[in-house]
This record gives C-alpha cells, sequence and structure tokens, in this order.
C-alpha cells in the first residue's frame, strides 16, 4: 500500500510538470504567433511561405456575411448583404541593385454579395492586380522608419462600356511604413495615370490623392483605422473605415467588425455616400 501510495504521489508530479510544460509550450507557441511580430515580417516580406508559390497575405483577408448599409441606397438591391476579401502577394525577385529591394506581384479581390435576396447575385466585384517593389530602410536616427514601397496599381470592377457601369483607374502609388512599439503606421501618396476612355473623371474628387492608416497589433487582437480624404475645403470627400478582430479560437480566424462611413466603399459606389457595418471573420496567414 505504501508502494502505491508513492506511486501515485510520482504520477501526480509527473503530470504537473508535463502541464506546465504543456503551458509554457503552448505560451511560447502563442509568442511566436504574436500578431505584430507577424505582420511586420510579412510585409518586409522576410518570412519564406512554404507553400508552393510562396504566396502571404498582402490586404486583409475576410468573409462578412452581415454587412448591413444604414446611410445610402442601392438601387433594386438589399441593404443587407455579405461582403468578401481575398488579398495575396506572390515574390518574384530580390536585390536586383543591390538595395535588398523585393518585387512582388499582388491580387486583391472585393465582392459584395447580395446573399440575402432571390438568386443571390454579386451586385459589385473589385479586382486589383499590382505590381510592386520594397526597399527595407536601415536609417540610425530613423529606425522606426522600416521601409518604402512604390507601386503600379490597376482597379477595376470588370463591366463593359455598353452596361454604363464600367469603373477603373491606374495609379503610381508610394508608402512607407512606421512602427512605434504595437502601432504601425502606413501613410500612402499616389498619382492616378492619365485615360483617353475615361468612366469616372471626377474619382479623384471623391478617393482623393491620399491615405493613411494607423494600427495598434497585439498579441492575439488587433484594430485600425484608415482615413482617405481630397483636401478640398468647398467640396470635402472623404472617407473613414474601422476595423477590429479577436482571436477568440487561437487558430488565426478572427472574430471581425468593420464600420465604414463615407465616399468610395467599392468603384461603383464611389461617388455615393454610404454608412456601413459589418461582421464577420478575419482570416490571418
Amino acid at each position: 500500500m505504501k508502494y502505491f501510495k508513492s506511486l501515485c504521489v510520482v504520477c501526480v508530479v509527473v503530470s504537473l510538470m508535463k502541464a506546465e510544460t504543456s503551458v509554457k509550450l503552448e505560451q511560447n507557441l502563442r509568442k511566436e504567433r504574436d500578431l505584430a511580430v507577424l505582420n511586420l515580417q510579412n510585409y518586409l516580406g522576410e518570412v519564406k511561405r512554404e507553400n508552393f508559390l510562396q504566396l502571404s497575405e498582402h490586404g486583409a483577408n475576410y468573409f462578412l456575411p452581415f454587412s448591413y448599409t444604414f446611410k445610402g441606397k442601392y438601387p433594386r438591391h438589399k441593404r443587407t448583404e455579405a461582403k468578401f476579401q481575398i488579398s495575396l502577394k506572390k515574390p518574384l525577385f530580390e536585390n536586383i541593385f543591390g538595395f535588398d529591394e523585393k518585387f512582388y506581384f499582388a491580387y486583391t479581390q472585393t465582392a459584395w454579395w447580395q446573399l440575402y435576396k432571390d438568386s443571390s447575385p454579386f451586385r459589385e466585384i473589385n479586382y486589383q492586380p499590382e505590381f510592386f517593389v520594397s526597399v527595407p530602410l536601415y536609417i540610425d536616427q530613423f529606425e522606426n522608419l522600416k521601409s518604402i514601397r512604390v507601386s503600379l496599381l490597376h482597379e477595376s470592377n470588370g463591366k463593359d462600356d455598353t452596361e454604363l457601369q464600367s469603373r477603373s483607374w491606374n495609379r503610381v502609388y508610394i508608402s512607407t511604413l512606421f512602427v512605434y512599439d504595437r502601432f504601425f503606421i502606413t501613410p500612402r501618396l499616389w498619382y492616378r495615370l492619365p485615360e483617353k476612355d475615361d468612366d469616372n473623371k471626377d474619382i479623384t474628387n471623391y478617393m482623393g490623392n491620399f491615405d493613411l492608416a494607423v494600427s495598434y497589433l497585439a498579441k492575439d487582437c488587433f484594430a485600425s483605422v484608415l482615413v482617405r480624404n481630397n483636401l478640398n475645403f468647398k467640396r470635402n470627400k472623404g472617407a473613414l473605415q474601422f476595423d477590429a478582430g479577436f482571436d477568440f479560437w487561437g487558430n488565426g480566424v478572427f472574430l471581425y467588425v468593420q464600420y465604414f462611413n463615407g465616399y468610395g466603399e467599392s468603384l461603383i459606389d464611389y461617388n455615393r455616400y454610404l454608412h456601413k457595418f459589418s461582421l464577420g471573420f478575419y482570416i490571418a496567414y
């Protein structure tokens, strides 16, 4: 009986040691999945993806089954719809000019899906193919300034001119990334390339020539604000978007909310004021 009790004590001690080891291992794994660290590494291209094409996240990837428009009407469409976005990038070349620069091709597709209407049609789909180069910065006096990105971006809704709903524009933009602790600040300035057959000549009056994103990234949650404005004080137009997510399940799938107020949520609505709230899931890495 004495030996049996001793064996039980040993088993309990071993179980506690295993549990403590398991907790430490889980903590280490969660530390390795620190959202701020992963986002910075992904932005700078410091992580080599193991998939065949080395694809990685470019913009946000999410599915919002509930997206409701409080203000702003869609002709012949319901106010409640679904919205989703897929955004990926593929590395092409690196260090061609000796600046440790990296060249990428990226693709983003955003869809507004009338899921709750008969036949569930897609109200709008926007396509954004993009070619960009990212140059890391190594400046001792400005160590929080991480990189400069220069990009050629096309955006279109893929509709024909005969439908009178064709929307497209081409831009060259420059952006930079400033990191302070867990705050990521990304200003972006663009120039719209002129087009011969322009189906939305006044788009910069509503979309402006710049935007600014400020994000706070914790280990398992995030919040960000995007501001866009045309800086025209007489006919001021712009947009504000707020995003927040929390990784309840610890698997990279976040409960996600998105709030939008202003112009340009989609190309078809670039000149229409909208006030929207959306709820769904954000998928990271």
